[in-house]
């Protein structure tokens, strides 16, 4: 299969970040039930998809979250609170047409 063309691309990619205000809210309604493995699925989508649209800091970071779900039984509200802030941060960046450097 070959590659899509830019203009395609950055097409499909502006679609995503407009679909983001509805994940975001499915995750942040997620986290107030303290439903870990909706969460879960929620950063393994969302991990793929970044991917798909070549958004590598989107799929870095859920990955990471999504290891940390898996190995930590009591997930800690704050690291989800602000793995989750900085996913806004990622989506509004990329939004404005700008990357993200995770750091």
């Amino acid at each position: 299969m070959s590659p899509l063309p830019p203009e395609v691309l950055k097409e499909l990619q502006q679609e995503y970040i407009s679909s983001f205000a509805d994940k975001e809210k499915a995750i942040e309604n997620a986290l107030t039930a303290r439903d870990w493995k909706s969460l879960l699925q929620h950063f393994h989508k969302l991990a793929g998809s970044g991917a798909t649209y070549s958004m590598p800091e989107i799929t870095e970071l859920c990955r990471t979250v999504e290891n940390y779900l898996l190995q930590t039984p009591q997930p800690s509200e704050k690291v989800l609170v602000d793995s989750i802030s900085v996913l806004k941060k990622i989506f509004a960046s990329r939004k404005s047409g700008e990357s993200y450097k995770l750091s």
